[in-house]
């Protein structure tokens, strides 16, 4: 008889040992494929923030000097009992012309405001009374990112404090800070004449983590149009924040223990979702990434415009 041909095959212990071959494969690629696209994630809100840098400079070529943080009726450093008239809007908003969102800026009133929730800007159609997120003001490694809160990681620095002795700092509480020793304040208008520290060695913008969201503190969240949070007598900025403490060092964050941030954290404190620190926009509109360790002292001289901080080496 003729001997039959045997077939070839994998047997059950041969497909488990592949199987688990790929698996380990996986494992050690997913880790490298996740620090790459937070790379791509990385260098592209470092581009967005450059990008802004570039928005605010065409506005001081237009107007002669950079926006105002918030646009208001009150003048001074710390604002507290502000009327609800007296709100207007920040610099997110002055400078929508300049990142091709013209139709947008008509949208608003950008002189006077009246209140509407916790936008305290006035509307000129109602469609616009609700708030959209704007994708501009968006860091993409920011798991809030693409979702239905139109926040911003994005805030225009008011200035440097350490305490309220510090020229041109005050606090409305023992944790909420405001300044105008920087370039975005209160009714600025500060020139790149009026920076003599040099516009390498002053921020413009940083990265921020900790605005509020909607559903995270009730009745209250701030979006990137808001200028000022106000009820009563408590008064707090929204879009911009000075250096006081030092980068990421809050720990009321969702990504840890601390539970969500509260309204006397963002106005004082910056932050990022990469590893090590955060983005900050120069005065010349270069982007840096600024390391969570960088010495306090330098860190919120670097807030500040003209207090004779020089040196500053990325």
């Amino acid at each position: 008889m003729r001997a039959r041909k045997l077939r070839s095959g994998f047997t059950l212990i041969e497909l488990l040992v592949v199987i688990a071959i790929i698996a380990v494969l996986i494992a050690l690629l997913l880790p490298a494929v996740q620090q790459a696209r937070e790379a791509a994630r990385r260098a592209q809100c470092k581009n967005k923030m450059k990008q802004l840098g570039l928005a605010l400079h065409n506005y001081h070529d237009t107007h002669g000097a950079f926006p105002p943080g918030v646009v208001t009726d009150k003048p001074g450093i710390c604002q507290t009992g502000i009327s609800a008239t007296a709100l207007g809007a920040p610099w997110t908003v002055m400078i929508l012309p300049y990142v091709e969102q013209g139709n947008l800026y008509q949208s608003f009133n950008t002189t006077s405001g009246t209140y509407f929730g916790l936008y305290p800007i006035e509307v000129r159609t109602e469609s616009a009374r609700q708030i959209v997120r704007n994708v501009v003001y968006e860091c993409p490694s920011d798991p809030n990112a693409g979702g239905e809160n139109a926040t911003t990681n994005y805030m225009g620095i008011s200035g440097g404090c350490s305490s309220t002795g510090d020229t041109g700092c005050c606090a409305t509480s023992t944790a909420r800070y405001q300044s105008n020793n920087g370039i975005l304040y209160n009714d600025s208008r500060t020139a790149i004449r009026d920076i003599t520290d040099g516009t390498t060695n002053t921020f413009l913008i940083g990265e921020t983590k900790y605005l509020v969201l909607k559903a995270t503190n009730p009745g209250y969240y701030a979006t990137w149009a808001s200028g000022y949070y106000q009820v009563a007598a408590d008064v707090n900025t929204q879009t911009v924040a000075a250096c006081v403490n030092q980068i990421n060092s809050s720990l009321l964050d969702p990504g840890k223990s601390g539970g969500s941030p509260t309204h006397e954290v963002h106005p004082n404190t910056l932050g990022s979702r990469h590893v090590g620190g955060a983005h900050h926009t120069m005065a010349d509109g270069s982007s840096h990434f600024i390391s969570e360790n960088i010495d306090i002292t330098v860190y919120r001289g670097l807030g500040r415009k003209s207090d004779g901080s020089s040196g500053f080496s990325p």
